[in-house]
């Protein structure tokens, strides 16, 4: 009998003790893909990088410390700077880096925010901010000019402006609303809920999170729960329209550990799973990976069946985003920047912030 149980748990660690996938997902198999070394994002597109040296200002005001989500909208940059308990701000720019506006009205009172939650900018160029401190929804003109706040009844998470003056909204897992259990809905342009479009994976822990965010792609916006391993692409019309499955193998998450993380954490080096920000072209996955206890980015080549994997702390190069047209990345001087133009490597020498957007074909 113990050589049986011997021989069926190798069994299961061979195929991750594979979970039943959904119907109609496409299946990522992540042991498919040959690791390949890339000393830059940059060499695995034949699409040139468009380089954008954010200027700080004459004031430094425009400077910022931690990225926590970059919005292409327009002829408009949009960062979200995140000092957590100091302080939250958007600064908008152009996309030759020039300062054009803030968001920077932290405070009590009627017109202010405590807290940015996270934001989205709607085809008119208006900046929607959640603010789950005070459950408000508030909206700036592209000017910065706050123009209206309104109450939300359930906890907003995430926001993205989609079609028809509608929006998505990722519900909070710890959510007690009529609501509850509610992963993803479409709603309209006051946030008002008109439908559920994914739920929470049923072991789901209500009071652990992962970073995450609602990326828009060309053809529509990605939603993923990490370590759920599926990425839901939603057409800008509201609709689900693609469910992909990261078939990660032994490196999957257990599934009994799903709704009780944190008394794991200490054991979530040992797996891989997607988080951050993600898009997938027909040739092309470029997302945020845990992997090897680090936060990588990853780009899958997946005609060629390649991937390659860049530190965000060690390479220089570091995924800070998703627009229609490709993605965001990050550089600072740890790159290798005889790899870079001039101009680009005399920014990375003065320590000022340079994002570089990536087109993927």
């Amino acid at each position: 009998m113990r050589k049986i149980a011997i021989i069926a748990a190798a069994l299961c660690l061979l195929s991750a003790c594979s979970r039943p996938v959904k119907d109609g997902a496409v299946v990522i198999k992540m042991s498919d893909f040959e690791e390949i070394r890339a000393d830059s994002p940059f060499e695995l597109f034949e699409a040139e990088p468009r380089f954008v040296h954010l200027q700080a200002g004459e004031d430094n005001s425009f400077g910022f410390a931690r990225i926590s989500k970059i919005e292409i909208v327009g002829d408009k940059i949009y960062i979200f700077d995140e000092q957590p308990r100091t302080y939250y701000r958007v600064l908008i720019f152009d996309l030759d880096g020039n300062p054009v506006a803030k968001i920077d009205s932290r405070g009590r009172g009627p017109n202010e925010y405590l807290q940015i939650t996270d934001f989205a900018v709607d085809p008119a160029g208006n900046i929607w901010i959640a603010d789950a401190q005070k459950d408000v929804l508030f909206k700036y003109s592209e000017a910065g000019e706050m123009l209206e706040s309104r109450p939300y009844t359930s906890e907003i998470s995430k926001i993205c402006c989609i079609d028809g003056g509608k929006c998505l909204l990722g519900i909070a897992n710890w959510d007690v609303s009529d609501y509850a259990g509610t992963a993803l809905a479409l709603a309209d342009a006051s946030a008002v809920i008109e439908q559920p479009l994914l739920p929470f994976p049923e072991m789901t822990d209500p009071n652990y999170v992962f970073g995450s965010e609602l990326s828009r792609g060309k053809s529509g916006v990605f939603y993923n729960w990490p370590i759920d391993d599926y990425l839901y692409e939603v057409s800008y019309d509201g609709a689900l329209q693609n469910t992909y499955y990261f078939d990660f193998g032994s490196k999957t998450f257990p599934e009994k550990w799903r709704a009780d993380v944190e008394p794991h954490e200490g054991e979530l080096a040992e797996y891989q799973f997607l988080v951050g920000t993600y898009q997938i072209t027909p040739r092309h996955i470029v997302c945020g990976m845990h992997k090897d206890d680090k936060w990588n980015a990853a780009v899958i080549d997946r005609e060629a069946k390649t991937i390659a994997y860049f530190d965000t702390r060690d390479s220089g190069y570091s995924l800070s985003g998703q627009y229609p047209g490709g993605s965001i990345w990050r550089l600072d001087a740890n790159c290798d920047t005889t790899l870079l133009p001039a101009a680009v490597r005399t920014w990375l020498d003065a320590g000022e912030e340079t994002i570089a957007l990536l087109p993927l074909p």
